[in-house]
């Protein structure tokens, strides 16, 4: 009988350790696939780049620039461009928004 118990117990602690290493491969696959996906977004977006990213149109994006809602930079007075850190920032801060992932 004790034999027995010590042998569904070790199972159970295999199966245990089995299941942490999955989840902690499937931790750093997504951290792999995050890490790609932010390498590959530019430093610097469009409106419409923007929009996507926060699961908004881009004429939300511009409604916020205009009523100062976001901060954007305008290198010149036909370009402007958002850093997307940045809004997110300015949007959790003063309006509790968060992006949809």
């Amino acid at each position: 009988m004790k034999k027995e118990a010590t042998k569904t117990s070790s199972k159970k602690r295999g199966m245990l350790v089995l299941e942490k290493r999955q989840r902690e491969q499937e931790t750093l696959r997504l951290a792999d696939a995050l890490i790609k996906r932010i390498k590959k977004r530019p430093a610097l977006l469009t409106a419409e780049q923007l929009g996507q990213e926060l699961g908004v149109g881009a004429r939300t994006i511009k409604e916020w620039k205009r009523n100062k809602m976001i901060p954007y930079i305008a290198p010149t007075d036909a370009t402007v461009r958002y850093d997307l850190d940045d809004v997110i920032r300015a949007l959790k801060r003063n309006y509790g928004y968060s992006p949809v992932e």
